[in-house]
């Protein structure tokens, strides 16, 4: 009834008024208790919305075959970049990545590049997925952020710099980081969209698995 108001209420809005996209919600439970709703959308509102709002991704492969056209806004929460991954092979197209914000509060600049770079044949330690640079171990070292980003925090400013300013409490470190982990993000998803086109994504999820930690380092400053 809450969607087929909201459809309605669509249905009346004037030429020149403002409109909106309607996603329609994919309760997370099993496809049987919802199959009412299923067939209610396949009958009379698969014409008259504009996608998916899915809170549970695993269960994407119960949808119906008429749907799977539609694209798909997760609110499934990841965890970590490995987790996106997984969705993103799920079939699930636009994200809420709420670890970017939590790693940013944590003073964790990420640092992950997909496809990920070369292993090294003479180690098996997998890399962090992030620098805590809270620790003072990057209060003299003036090299960027993370290596070879191009983002304005990692071309303007350097490690040194960013410990004082959280060590300080200056929110202007807090900045800082958010501007960089949006951009390695931003590339993240740039280079999942090159490696589905290449056809090579489950290749390079397999690589990127193997070379990154399975989780976001842990918090060791104040937020």
């Amino acid at each position: 009834a809450w969607l087929r108001d909201i459809v309605a209420k669509q249905g009346t809005i004037e030429k020149g008024e403002k409109s909106w996209s309607v996603f329609a919600p994919i309760l997370p439970i099993e496809r049987d208790l919802q199959s009412w709703y299923l067939e209610h959308l396949l009958d009379d509102m698969v014409d008259k919305i504009s996608g998916l709002a899915i809170y549970d991704a695993y269960l994407l492969d119960d949808l119906p075959d008429q749907l799977h056209h539609l694209p798909r806004l997760s609110f499934h929460v990841p965890a970590s970049p490995q987790e996106l991954l997984r969705h993103v092979s799920l079939g699930v197209d636009v994200f809420t990545v709420p670890f970017l914000a939590d790693a940013t509060d944590a003073g964790i600049v990420l640092d992950f590049t997909f496809p990920a770079p070369a292993r090294d044949i003479n180690t098996s330690a997998r890399r962090s997925l992030g620098i805590a640079t809270w620790s003072g171990d990057h209060a003299l070292s003036v090299t960027p952020l993370s290596e070879g980003c191009e983002c304005y925090a990692c071309t303007k400013h350097h490690r040194a710099f960013l410990q004082h300013l959280l060590a300080a409490k200056e929110m202007l470190g807090w900045v800082l980081i958010q501007l960089h982990n949006h951009a390695i993000l931003s590339a993240f998803f740039a280079g999942i969209r090159t490696s589905i086109e290449a056809g090579n994504f489950d290749a390079d999820v397999a690589a990127f698995e193997a070379y990154y930690e399975p989780t976001l380092p842990e918090k060791t400053g104040q937020g």
